[in-house]
């Protein structure tokens, strides 16, 4: 039975009919979990996981280099694991070319060709990709929120809409 939706690293930002986690207590979220030590949640728990600006800042510790990555991975198996077989995934990522991308919390930063492959070797069908913000590219361009819209390239963040699949492509690295 599905418990409906899902907002994953909430922070302050706590959202009327979903279920708010965060790592930080403090923060008054009404889970508090750690979404890399794995989500208190049945398999298919969610219809819906909204995501935002939450990827980037993950990291394994005592890791490598893939650090980042192992970290996305273990956080899209555990988005994949509540959602229910055909539910929705809504992340949301900076540009790695916009405005902020690079920050100390920033662990690291993947263009939008590779959030697409992450994505679909996580088990998710990427079924649409929508700019978010700009504001740096109004002084290159004059028509900066057309271009934005046109193409994500142009923009300060990246907003994935997501199918979840039967079947996630990677091996588990949780071992």
């Amino acid at each position: 039975m599905s418990e409906g939706k899902l907002n994953l690293g909430c922070g302050l930002k706590k959202l009327e009919g979903y279920v708010n986690v965060d790592v930080n207590p403090e923060v008054g979220a009404n889970v508090v979990a750690d979404v890399l030590e794995g989500l208190p949640f049945q398999d298919g728990s969610f219809d819906e996981v909204l995501c935002e600006h939450v990827l980037e800042h993950l990291w394994l510790p005592n890791e490598d280099v893939t650090g980042m990555e192992k970290g996305c991975e273990r956080a899209l198996k555990e988005i994949h694991r509540v959602l229910v077989t055909g539910g929705r995934a809504i992340i949301e990522v900076p540009s790695h070319l916009g405005e902020g991308a690079v920050r100390k919390s920033h662990f690291h930063l993947v263009s939008l060709r590779s959030w697409r492959w992450m994505f679909v070797r996580m088990g998710f069908e990427v079924v649409k990709v929508n700019g978010v913000g700009g504001a740096w590219i109004q002084v290159c361009y004059p028509f900066w929120w057309l271009m934005a819209k046109l193409h994500p390239w142009f923009a300060n963040s990246w907003r994935f809409e997501l199918r979840r699949t039967a079947f996630c492509y990677a091996e588990d690295r949780r071992t």
